[in-house]
């Protein structure tokens, strides 16, 4: 963004900025589509969670709760 309100200021032209702008909002959102992608792969590797939506193992550590 610094690199673009530099720019903006040597060329003096708005549309340089609006166009360096929606480059970086496109490749922000890239970026999280593969990093959502790449946590939900390795979320699927551990065998231990249960799959979405289904109850979790009782752990072996924890007490039973009294009521």
């Amino acid at each position: 963004m610094t690199i673009a309100a530099v720019g903006v200021v040597i060329l003096g032209e708005v549309a340089m900025l609006a166009f360096l702008y929606s480059i970086s909002e496109g490749l922000e959102e890239y970026a999280l589509l593969r990093t959502r992608r790449g946590l939900r792969a390795l979320l699927a590797l551990d065998p231990r969670l249960p799959p979405c939506g289904a109850a979790a193992p009782r752990s072996p550590w924890t007490r039973p709760s009294r009521p």
